[in-house]
């Protein structure tokens, strides 16, 4: 994968967050690996398949404050 992406800091209401970047990149990670999606009921979730795998992948956005 040698393409790298950036992730930008959401600035504007409409902008996208930084979970649902990461989520973006992660779902063309996948499918650029020969692997397809399957759709998941919640949000920032996928459900990858690949070589006879199923895996559920959740981007989660953490509290910096912890």
């Amino acid at each position: 994968m040698g393409d790298t992406e950036r992730l930008r800091n959401p600035v504007q209401p409409g902008d996208p967050s930084i979970a649902q970047q990461v989520f973006d990149i992660c779902c063309a990670a996948v499918e650029r690996a020969g692997g397809y999606l399957v759709q998941h009921p919640d949000q920032h979730n996928i459900n990858v398949v690949a070589g006879g795998h199923q895996v559920t992948i959740t981007v989660v956005a953490l509290d910096r404050h912890h």
